[in-house]
């Protein structure tokens, strides 16, 4: 089959393209699902190495079965979303261990933070303010106590 377009990467992904290889992808896939309220952009089922894909925002994540060639491992992600706050209370509501609840942070973001029952961490921000270098400075060292 051609390319459709003159690239060097699939139409519809990004660059970097995240990568989940976990224990269980049906649970991890209902996490984000729940968390993020997305839907997935392949049925669970379509693909018979157990292989799924969800598009958060511009960014399509891959969900792969952990296997020992390739074995489940955890990952950290940072994502911007459109509110924090929201993300946060699903994130509680659906059993994420918490590891920083919604916080103004130096840098001009608010930002919160949650490990899913897979062991993958979730750093989710909301874009507030643009901070010079100096400021961001003041700030980190204000608030490093």
């Amino acid at each position: 089959m051609a390319r459709l377009e003159n690239t060097f990467q699939r139409p519809g992904y990004t660059t970097v393209s995240p990568y989940l290889m976990v224990d269980d992808v049906a649970q991890q896939l209902e996490f984000i699902k729940n968390v993020f309220q997305v839907k997935p952009t392949e049925d669970l089922g379509q693909n018979p190495d157990g292989h799924t894909e969800i598009k958060l925002g511009d960014t399509t994540i891959m969900i792969g079965q952990g296997r020992p060639q390739w074995p489940s491992r955890q990952s950290m992600n940072y994502i911007y979303v459109e509110s924090v706050d929201e993300i946060y209370k699903r994130a509680r509501q659906f059993g994420a261990n918490i590891l920083l609840e919604p916080t103004e942070r130096y840098y001009g973001d608010r930002e919160c933070g949650f490990e899913d029952n897979q062991g993958n961490q979730w750093w989710c921000a909301t874009y507030k303010q643009t901070l010079s270098r100096d400021e961001m400075n003041k700030r980190f060292e204000t608030n490093k106590r």
